[in-house]
């Protein structure tokens, strides 16, 4: 989670990271942690007009909840 961080200080426009993190957060059973990641690509996701992403990023949001 700390390589997280790291990364999105320094990029916070790697879209990638935001999916990664929230799956690794769900896995540790940190389902409120996750949704903050999720929900802040989801954000980028829109901004940018990326169904795709933004589709993989509400599906895990949904199933963590």
């Amino acid at each position: 989670l700390g390589a997280f961080r790291t990364l999105r200080e320094r990029d916070p426009g790697y879209l990638a990271l935001y999916l990664m993190a929230g799956q690794t957060l769900v896995e540790a059973d940190r389902a409120a942690e996750a949704g903050e990641w999720l929900r802040a690509g989801m954000a980028l996701a829109r901004s940018r007009g990326d169904q795709k992403t933004l589709g993989e990023l509400e599906a895990l949001l949904t199933e963590s909840e």
